[in-house]
């Protein structure tokens, strides 16, 4: 990717980034640390791509996502239409860009779909909620955007950034927005995926 690309990708998502700022508003150091986390990581790892369709590929997943996960770090919810529109349009640049099958896809959701039963169902036994509905969303759109082998990277990575982040933004008695940390662990997987050519 050439340098006036990188730099014009980089302005773009601070547009991003600083609109969502001012439209959601954060309202303490956490959820400005909190929703910082996706964008950083982003930018960082934005340098890393080659040239080719990947890099444009890259910069239009994270424009989709970074409103996303400042909503999400800031009030612990997604707009619904943003979510669906940011999946709907991943799950298509999969297809379209990443030529995966529609077979493939189907595998995915209905993976996610079990998986998202069994905890909802746990979740009524135990009267708890683990994970929200919009990180289902996420996952979905992420995995499908990812080599089936670098999935289980993806998987264990974002969990530790959720972690490492917890820890940094001194969040005690509130939920882990877990956007954030699944686009942040999405960049650094596609870019290890798209610069070694695993």
């Amino acid at each position: 990717m050439l340098l006036s690309e990188q730099i014009l990708a980089s302005f773009l998502f601070t547009l991003f980034f600083v609109l969502s700022l001012l439209v959601y508003r954060p309202k303490n150091f956490s959820e400005l640390c909190g929703s910082s986390f996706a964008f950083i990581f982003a930018i960082g790892c934005l340098f890393a791509l080659k040239e080719g369709i990947i890099p444009t590929l890259y910069v239009a997943i994270c424009l989709l996502w970074i409103p996303l996960t400042v909503d999400d770090a800031i009030n612990q919810k997604v707009s619904a239409k943003l979510l669906y529109s940011a999946t709907l349009v991943t799950v298509i640049l999969s297809v379209v860009v990443q030529q995966r099958s529609i077979l493939d896809v189907l595998i995915v959701a209905i993976s996610i779909f079990c998986v998202f039963y069994w905890v909802k169902y746990l979740e009524s036994r135990v009267n708890k909620v683990w994970i929200g509905d919009a990180d289902y969303y996420a996952c979905f759109a992420f995995v499908s955007i990812l080599p089936v082998s670098a999935i289980g990277i993806w998987l264990t990575i974002f969990p530790l950034l959720a972690i490492l982040g917890f820890f940094v933004s001194y969040r005690v008695s509130q939920q882990i927005p877990m956007l954030p940390y699944m686009l942040a662990g999405w960049c650094l997987v596609f870019t290890w995926v798209n610069s070694v050519g695993y």
